[in-house]
């Protein structure tokens, strides 16, 4: 009797902790549901890519996420989900923060793919883009002056948004955004993939043709790397802008 007289202190506050937590759930559940504390999604912050407005750009991406028109702002979850659908747009490389304000203010920094390279696929009149990575881009990052992929490379695999499939592609990729910040003085107009995963560039409508190689990072042993291809290419450009030919390969040549 003298026990259970003891526990009664202990089973009140364990019922008076219980009660606390109901009535806390049941506040904060109304607090989930009263208006000042949604969040509607085309009133999100950000940044468009380029080409779109931001009310187009938050409407595909909430097409693309099936994502609800409105969203508490005192969801703990809701920084995780708003990152998870603006990584589904093609355009999106990385979600970068999100930040919630209550009550109702949500901005989101993001960094945009950006186009490196065209790319047109055999038996395809289409030009495509790609970025860095070889990340198909959408129709509006087509930019006429990219330089353009041509060979037997085949269509795209997936999605934009998705890698191409081809590891050529993604090897001139890599190569065009390696020069890309050069191409004001190079005026590189085409890439011209080969077989066996080399490339050659060529500019001034044809007249300079640049054998390249690999990719940066992919030379094997006896090519040059990309900086010394780099420097001769420069070199040639400035010296022939009106055409020649140049391998760029051998290690120590100049």
């Amino acid at each position: 009797m003298k026990a259970a007289l003891a526990l009664l202190p202990l089973v009140a506050g364990l019922l008076l902790l219980s009660g606390v937590l109901v009535l806390g759930g049941l506040a904060l559940q109304s607090l989930h549901n009263q208006p000042r504390y949604q969040i509607v999604f085309g009133d999100i912050e950000c940044a468009p890519p380029p080409g779109l407005t931001r009310e187009v750009f938050l409407e595909e991406v909430q097409m693309l996420a099936s994502f609800p028109d409105s969203a508490c702002a005192l969801d703990d979850g809701l920084p995780a989900r708003l990152s998870a659908a603006f990584a589904k747009h093609p355009w999106v490389e990385q979600v970068q923060g999100v930040e919630v304000a209550a009550p109702k203010r949500v901005r989101v920094r993001l960094a945009y793919r950006t186009a490196v390279l065209r790319v047109q696929a055999k038996g395809d009149d289409k030009k495509r883009a790609v970025d860095r990575f070889g990340v198909r881009l959408p129709d509006a990052a087509v930019d006429p002056s990219l330089p353009l992929l041509v060979g037997d490379v085949k269509p795209p695999g997936g999605q934009e948004g998705r890698r191409w499939g081809d590891d050529r592609i993604e090897a001139a990729a890599r190569t065009a955004a390696f020069l890309a910040s050069y191409q004001d003085r190079l005026h590189l107009e085409s890439f011209e993939a080969a077989t066996d995963g080399g490339l050659t560039l060529r500019g001034a409508a044809g007249r300079i043709s640049i054998i390249w190689g690999r990719a940066p990072g992919s030379e094997p042993l006896g090519e040059a790397g990309a900086d010394a291809k780099l420097r001769r290419l420069l070199d040639f450009a400035e010296k022939h802008a009106d055409g020649g030919e140049l391998d760029v390969r051998p290690e120590g040549g100049r």
